[in-house]
């Protein structure tokens, strides 16, 4: 079969990256001739300069210029890495946009929507990843493991987005909080499947980086600071894993973040680096979700937290879900209390073993939703 996926392709983000090619190989896996349509949303075009948004009034003079100074430097070049790595790995079509995707989708019998937070409010105004698109699209309509970050909707676009979400043929999602969504809106019990990341392992990465230290504490920050600080949280950490150095990971494109606590920091790392250096990592400290998904496989010992809202609902699914109660947080003093910082190897065979038994079911709706005839 002839599929296209639907997902956040354009994004400067090492997860994104990674299920995105996650479900284009368990596709291939599966025996059908899969490209990744290279939607680009109009934000996307959109480039401010490297002088804009550099925060002089909230942060002052000194770090408005290092900011300018990292995304004049590095994001062109991360930018530019995180492209070879598309190429070498990514089946993409040509670019489109919403005037051009109803004509090239017709090319397939299914479109896959997911993963990622396609289904977010940001993405409810022209439905594109709801397949709301002109000319409609004919073939099969599936969704894969997509996630509404939180669950609200504007009043205005409730009858366009359920109308839309009516006309898939199998619907599936990433966790509760997308369920309930897709359920207040169609009346739907939606399965729940497992991210694609967790349903490929990439060998060919774990190597791929070479850390310029054997032990280390490896953090990878990309939203607001958990409650208690940073610093704080990476002393405790010390404490129980050693004085050892700590490596920081920044997203220069989109995401620049300074951490005097780090004693290396890479600005332009491509999505295999980064998960080479998770898995050679002696300690793990996030806020990502695949972060914490690709810390788990290569059985690293990590703490997560989450403060925002919208990255609430993906972290309480993962500790509820995967036995992860004791990774997950959201203050330092949490992490205290609930003694999280661990001294020896994790313990994540109840974890695995979950994880073994939900890729069965999440495989198994996808040759289902592929192996049956479009109603």
């Amino acid at each position: 079969m002839k599929i296209a996926t639907l997902t956040f392709q354009f994004s400067i983000n090492f997860g994104a990256q990674l299920q995105c090619l996650a479900l284009q190989e368990v596709l291939k896996e599966m025996g059908h001739d899969v490209e990744v349509l290279q939607y680009n949303p109009d934000f996307t075009k959109k480039k401010a300069p490297f002088y804009r948004n550099i925060g002089i009034k909230q942060n002052g003079l000194s770090f408005a210029l290092k900011h300018a100074f990292v995304k004049l430097v590095y994001a062109s070049k991360m930018v530019n890495r995180f492209n070879k790595f598309q190429k070498k790995h990514l089946n993409l079509t040509e670019p489109c946009d919403l005037n051009t995707i109803g004509e090239i989708s017709q090319r397939y019998n299914a479109i896959v929507v997911g993963s990622d937070q396609v289904w977010g409010p940001a993405h409810h105004k022209n439905a594109t990843y709801f397949i709301g698109w002109k000319p409609e699209f004919k073939g099969k309509r599936i969704s894969y493991a997509p996630c509404c970050a939180i669950n609200k909707t504007d009043e205005k676009y409730k009858a366009n987005i359920a109308n839309s979400l009516n006309q898939f043929d199998f619907l599936s999602v990433r966790n509760l909080e997308t369920q309930a969504f897709v359920e207040e809106l169609t009346g739907l019990n939606t399965p729940v499947v497992l991210d694609p990341t967790f349903l490929v392992d990439f060998p060919q990465f774990l190597h791929s980086f070479k850390a310029p230290y054997k032990k280390y504490i490896l953090a990878y920050i990309i939203g607001n600071e958990i409650k208690g600080g940073h610093e704080n949280m990476i002393r405790e950490i010390k404490k129980v894993r050693g004085n050892i150095p700590v490596i920081a990971i920044i997203l220069s494109e989109n995401h620049i973040k300074f951490f005097p606590w780090a004693d290396k920091t890479y600005w332009s790392l491509t999505p295999d680096e980064w998960v080479s250096l998770i898995a050679s990592a002696d300690f793990f400290y996030t806020d990502s979700f695949h972060g914490v998904v690709f810390g788990v496989k290569s059985n690293v010992n990590l703490l997560a937290y989450y403060v925002d809202e919208k990255r609430k609902s993906r972290f309480v699914d993962l500790s509820v879900r995967f036995n992860l109660k004791s990774n997950i947080v959201n203050s330092v003093s949490e992490a205290l209390a609930r003694n999280c910082i661990n001294r020896g190897a994790p313990d994540y065979e109840l974890t695995h073993k979950i994880i073994r038994e939900e890729r069965i079911i999440s495989k198994a709706f996808l040759k289902k939703a592929l192996g049956t005839e479009k109603s």
